[in-house]
């Protein structure tokens, strides 16, 4: 069920931003929220950034003006509303059944969504991440208590959109409990395959608990900014494939991949090793018709794979493979194999 009451009282001009109070009737009080959001016109949207545990002066919010609308949201209490399980669920219905669907109601908001939080509002963080997945595109969390909740419910996850992870802890936090926890779900997260998530844990040698905050924050960011290469399981598949997780990524997370040279080269270089042979094939078919100068710069690889599908993959499949690239470069190798297939060599 949707919660949706809530009031608009006078705004006030804060740093970076406008605050205001917003009536829950889960958390049954006002919550403070600062919005940060840059000058955009009425059709234009862009993603939503939910600041956990946050002031009026947000340096989350600072750097995130000029790409996301920021909503901070200020707790009263961090440990009443994210140390014990119980009030951490209450939490989530406010933010999932109230506050979101407000927002999604007054904001130009597309469907990228990040969320942030430290320490205790950190647990909170991938609390959500673990329980409702698909709530937010990228996830980001400094020095998460991660004791406090249970985090090798991992294993049941299913993604399926793509989503970003990251988390980190200072060197020098000074809290074994933490430490041990967040090493923990690192190493949990390295010995299963989750499929559509992209995660990154950093221990980040000169912070502590409380300069964390702000490094591992910005690091987290540039981790998303980054989020750009498609990974194996995805290239290794056809170029539909390829396109539609690229369409997924841009629209889940508001990040452009270009199916360029280097991730075309990849994929064709994955299914010849995987044995994907009409895969390869229809890709060679593609490459021919989109971009033929790909071709002529590549000649010496697409002969060595024209040459691959003759000896293993079949001769038809070979033979056009040879006429396309015959086609484009006048290639007398290519020429000779298509003469000797011909004649059933």
């Amino acid at each position: 069920m949707f919660y949706l009451a809530y009031s608009q009282p006078e705004q006030m001009d804060i740093v970076v931003g406008k605050s205001f109070k917003f009536d829950s009737k889960v958390l049954h009080r006002s919550v403070d929220l600062f919005v940060t959001k840059p000058e955009i016109g009425q059709q234009e949207t862009y993603p939503l950034a939910i600041l956990l545990g946050s002031e009026e002066h947000d340096f989350r919010a600072a750097i995130l003006k000029d790409k996301f609308i920021s909503i901070g949201v200020q707790s009263l209490d961090l440990k009443k509303e994210f140390l014990k399980e119980q009030s951490r669920g209450v939490y989530l219905k406010f933010l999932l059944n109230e506050l979101l669907p407000y927002i999604e109601k007054e904001f130009n908001v597309s469907k990228v969504r990040l969320i942030t939080g430290h320490s205790l509002a950190g647990a909170m963080v991938i609390d959500c991440f673990l329980k409702h997945p698909e709530s937010f595109s990228i996830y980001l969390a400094t020095s998460p208590l991660l004791q406090l909740i249970d985090y090798h419910q991992l294993d049941s996850v299913q993604f399926v959109n793509p989503k970003a992870l990251y988390f980190s802890i200072g060197r020098n936090e000074n809290y074994p409990q933490l430490e041990q926890a967040n090493h923990d779900f690192h190493f949990l997260l390295d010995s299963i395959y989750v499929q559509n998530l992209k995660w990154k844990f950093d221990v980040l040698k000169d912070e502590n608990h409380i300069t964390n905050e702000y490094t591992g924050f910005s690091r987290g960011y540039s981790f998303y900014q980054s989020f750009s290469s498609i990974p194996d399981s995805v290239l290794s598949s056809s170029l539909d494939t390829i396109n539609l997780y690229i369409a997924k990524v841009k629209d889940q997370l508001g990040i452009s991949i270009v199916l360029d040279e280097s991730v075309i080269m990849s994929h064709l270089l994955l299914n010849l090793s995987n044995k994907s042979y009409e895969t390869v094939a229809e890709t060679m078919k593609y490459i021919s018709q989109n971009n033929p100068d790909l071709v002529r710069a590549e000649l010496d690889v697409m002969l060595e794979i024209a040459k691959q599908l003759r000896i293993k993959g079949g001769r038809e499949m070979a033979f056009y493979t040879y006429q396309y690239i015959y086609d484009i470069t006048g290639s007398e190798v290519a020429q000779k194999n298509m003469l000797e297939l011909k004649q059933g060599y």
